[in-house]
């Protein structure tokens, strides 16, 4: 069965779950917020800013208008930078209450240090009183942006405290090997401190240290992560 899915967040990996999700078959509101890749989609169908050369699905619909993209909507995709994510849904937190919202988003925000699906949960709970309607899916990689909207063969981590919101996310995702789990802090913790493990070899890379010192790096850090996650 097609759904209607909104994608917030015009970035590369908001770009690229639009692609994937409209070769599925459904139609998805991409909502934009640069004017500038709003424009560009909607004359070239590409997102030359921060995806480009590869030419989007007609199924995927560009807009700026983000209440209008929720409401068209039945899942909604979020790829929204961590520390912009409470001011962006904010005003339109009363629209979410009766929907599964899919967090992509990697990150701690720095002010509260809550990881995204509690900024999104106290947002719709502040709104409406209540989470008895409300389902997040939290969705990680192992994954680049490109290679998604490429469907190269990828692996993705879906985490839910709601079977049946699992199952639905599950089947928009075309062509993808999923791993299901409960566990969304780990996934979360792990995705945000991930980041952090980039940025580390990539100062030994600069610094001129070999393979040996990077994989020693990386084999400590994925104890960290363990650690962290207990």
């Amino acid at each position: 069965m097609k759904k209607k899915v909104s994608v917030l967040g015009d970035g590369a990996f908001g770009t690229a779950f639009a692609q994937l999700i409209a070769l599925k078959g459904h139609e998805v509101s991409l909502w934009c917020y640069n004017k500038f890749t709003y424009e560009s989609i909607k004359k070239t169908g590409i997102n030359d800013i921060y995806l480009p050369e590869i030419k989007l699905d007609s199924k995927i619909i560009p807009t700026t208008n983000i209440q209008e993209s929720i409401n068209s909507s039945d899942i909604i995709f979020e790829a929204i930078p961590a520390q912009y994510l409470k001011q962006t849904l904010l005003p339109v937190a009363e629209l979410l209450d009766d929907k599964i919202v899919c967090v992509l988003t990697k990150g701690i925000e720095t002010d509260s240090l809550y990881l995204p699906s509690k900024v999104i949960e106290n947002i719709v709970k502040q709104k409406n009183g209540s989470l008895s309607k409300f389902k997040t899916v939290i969705i990680s990689g192992p994954s680049f942006a490109r290679d998604i909207a490429l469907l190269s063969p990828t692996g993705l981590t879906l985490s839910s405290n709601d079977k049946h919101a699992l199952e639905l996310v599950s089947n928009v995702l075309p062509g993808v090997y999923l791993e299901l789990t409960d566990d969304t802090m780990g996934v979360q913790v792990s995705g945000a401190v991930k980041n952090v493990i980039a940025l580390g070899v990539g100062i030994l890379d600069g610094a001129g240290f070999l393979d040996n010192t990077k994989s020693l790096f990386f084999y400590r850090s994925l104890d960290e992560i363990k650690t962290l996650i207990k």
